[in-house]
């Protein structure tokens, strides 16, 4: 049965989730009054404001859930309290403005039942793990980070060659190559698996062994790194936020805005800020210490901008050029977008929207493609696994990677029987974790 979610904003971010839900088959109702972007959507469209008389036609429908996903935090409230009041719905998702703000609205306003989330806390989350791990599409732990997953990519050594070749050079304890992203498709490992350009590597290793795994493919390399930033907005707030704190890296904002720039340098004394708000003035200046930066970043809401900027970071031979855009902006322009590491806002923020569709015993999720997800699973006393061994469950779970029980981690075995409190992580395509996911 499909999950049935509600989207009221009038964001175009936020609207661009629609395209991402509609891809995966739920059923869509959207209020907002700014649907241009929406066309041939699958979904029920009511263009107009968000009050108490639109939520009185949306929720003629049973709703599984309602993401409230305006800029205006304060208006998201409001309808999230709306909703509270007069319909029934145990799952809201609310958007702030920050994480703090996030945690701080959770304990004033647990009667709502409600869960906040930031999506450019998100955003910078991605961005500063991509700049930390540069060769990394992903970097996630599970099992309380026991068991890291990474998706890697640019193997040049082992082009058009087997996967074991690869796991044979890394011989590490514990580490093993799940499968391959090709062309956005996971494909799990097997023997004649070959290694190709653009592909992207999922790989799993022991936290004990992180140190010498990134050693081995010398991806641990961060020190002295030096930062471009483009333009103030709430991404690059927090991705300041994230990064100051981290010696490894040496942060230079460009702001035109005075009341921008003077805040920076206020809260933020160890940032430099030039005044500026664009690349081409640096382009007559190559022998300055910001034209050889390392990375750039920008985060702009109009996505051509990006992409202007982008090119001008290329001319200044800046390696790692980190845009807000999209998978399908970057498809059509081709060759232009090739080299630039594209921050996708609604591909994002899509494995968080479905872990909370899901059941409370799904600790971790998140998408190995537009297809596939991988998740970790506490068994409950309430499940439908309980007595299954793991070739039986896998109706339910999928491909079952790794089992944690009594705190000791393993490769579970096809006779081996779930108990209550095991712990797995599974993977498993998205539509049948949509139809068996309240069993679990």
């Amino acid at each position: 049965m499909k999950k049935r979610i509600l989207l009221i904003s009038d964001d175009s971010y936020a609207l661009s989730f629609a395209k991402n839900l509609d891809s995966i088959k739920y059923e869509l109702i959207i209020i907002s009054q700014k649907i241009e972007s929406l066309e041939n959507l699958d979904a029920l469209v009511l263009k107009e404001k968000a009050n108490l008389e639109s939520l009185k036609k949306a929720f003629k429908q049973e709703i599984d859930l309602v993401l409230i996903f305006d800029k205006n935090e304060y208006f998201n409230l409001y309808i999230a309290q709306l909703i509270s009041y007069y319909f029934e719905c145990h799952k809201k998702l609310v958007r702030v403005n920050s994480k703090e703000q996030g945690l701080n609205l959770n304990e004033a306003f647990s009667h709502l039942r409600v869960n906040f989330i930031c999506l450019e806390d998100i955003i910078a989350d991605a961005i500063y793990k991509s700049i930390k791990f540069p060769f990394f599409k992903v970097f996630e732990s599970f099992f309380n980070e026991e068991i890291n997953i990474i998706k890697i990519k640019n193997i040049k050594e082992f082009f058009n060659t087997p996967v074991e070749y690869l796991e044979s050079y890394l011989a590490l304890e514990n580490l093993s190559v799940l499968g391959i992203v090709k062309n956005d498709k996971f494909i799990l490992k097997s023997q004649k698996l070959i290694l190709e350009n653009k592909d992207e590597i999922i790989i799993a290793f022991n936290s004990k062994t992180k140190d010498k795994v990134l050693a081995k493919l010398n991806f641990n390399k961060t020190e002295g790194k030096k930062i471009l930033i483009n333009n103030l907005n709430e991404i690059t707030m927090s991705v300041i936020k994230k990064m100051e704190n981290d010696e490894s890296f040496d942060l230079t904002l460009l702001e035109k805005d005075d009341k921008k720039a003077l805040n920076i340098i206020e809260n933020f004394p160890s940032i430099t800020v030039l005044q500026t708000s664009t690349l081409d003035s640096l382009l007559n200046n190559l022998d300055s210490s910001i034209a050889h930066a390392d990375v750039f970043i920008s985060m702009d809401e109009k996505i051509e901008n990006n992409i202007i900027h982008a090119i001008f970071a290329r001319q200044l031979n800046i390696n790692q050029i980190i845009i807000l855009s999209s998978n399908k902006l970057r498809e059509e322009l081709g060759n232009i977008m090739e080299s630039f590491n594209i921050i996708d806002q609604s591909n994002l923020s899509l494995a968080t929207i479905i872990k909370k569709t899901s059941s409370s015993k799904i600790k971790k999720l998140f998408l190995l493609d537009s297809e596939n997800i991988m998740f970790e699973l506490e068994v409950s006393k309430k499940s439908h696994l309980l007595g299954y061994n793991f070739k039986e469950a896998a109706q339910l779970i999928g491909k079952c990677l790794f089992l944690k029980k009594n705190n000791k981690i393993t490769i579970p075995q096809e006779e081996d029987i779930i108990e209550i409190g095991d712990n797995i992580i599974a993977l498993n395509n998205l539509n049948k974790f949509f139809k068996t996911e309240n069993k679990l």
